[in-house]
């Protein structure tokens, strides 16, 4: 089954030394429908943006995306996946500048599709003191030399027997670094990418 664009929008602002300084009764909705119970306002105003961005390669390209957009005072577009366990979730990133060098990230949720549940991306799994890489982009996982969907990950890892799974560690794949950064560069909104 697909949806489109159902969801509330998410809004999140983070102050000029990116700082969360506001968060939308969206965001916290989808921070609590997404295993983020303990996400509420008060968890996160006031604390770094980066506390919550997985993985150095995301966090670096999210400085990269922040300062440009402060700089240049233009909108940025990125589209992006935030899978859950049971579903395909495609989403858009507007980020956007404003007064005092707050940045805006707006997120939109364009397309969900339910699949069969993947054990890999249930936080509720017993985990592994080993590690896989996933893409915090696209949500593929490298295998070899591969990013792979995350269902032929598992298959080709052969982790649909273990009963405990690896803990996923993030990157970002060579396909999504070079889109993003041609998309920072255009500064056109290109959704096409999802």
């Amino acid at each position: 089954m697909k949806r489109t664009e159902t969801e509330e929008v998410s809004i999140y602002r983070v102050n000029a030394d990116n700082m969360i300084a506001s968060v939308n009764s969206g965001w916290i909705s989808f921070a609590q429908q997404n295993h983020g119970s303990h996400l509420s306002s008060d968890a996160v105003i006031g604390q770094p943006l980066f506390r919550f961005i997985k993985g150095r390669d995301t966090q670096e390209l999210y400085q990269v995306i922040i300062e440009k957009v402060r700089r240049s005072q233009d909108k940025a577009f990125i589209p992006f996946r935030c899978d859950g366990p049971s579903n395909r979730r495609f989403m858009k990133l507007e980020i956007s500048s404003g007064a005092n060098g707050q940045v805006q990230f707006t997120a939109l949720t364009t397309r969900e599709d339910e699949r069969e549940r993947v054990l890999l991306l249930d936080p509720s799994i017993n985990r592994t003191d080993e590690y896989v890489l996933m893409c915090s982009w696209c949500k593929r996982v490298a295998v070899a030399s591969n990013w792979l969907e995350v269902e032929l990950a598992v298959k080709h890892m052969e982790l649909f027997n273990e009963t405990s799974l690896p803990q996923i560690t993030h990157g970002i794949c060579i396909d999504c670094a070079y889109w993003v950064h041609r998309t920072i560069r255009s500064q056109k909104d290109t959704w096409k990418h999802n």
